[in-house]
């Protein structure tokens, strides 16, 4: 674990304290984008679901 954490500090000590914070950005910004296209793509399934449904009903 000890050697874990120390090439985690050594890592850290080769980027400085601006690419650690760039990596966690832009790891964020990919978590962001990928739960927004989960979203859309469930709220797209969920609408087509009710719009079939409601054609259903509808004839």
């Amino acid at each position: 674990m000890k050697a874990l954490f120390d090439g985690k500090t050594r890592v850290t000590q080769k980027l400085g304290t601006f690419g650690v914070f760039f990596i966690a950005v832009a790891a964020s910004f990919l978590l962001g984008q990928c739960i927004r296209a989960l979203l859309i793509a469930a709220l797209e399934f969920i609408l087509r679901e009710w719009i079939g449904y409601l054609t259903l009903l509808s004839c």
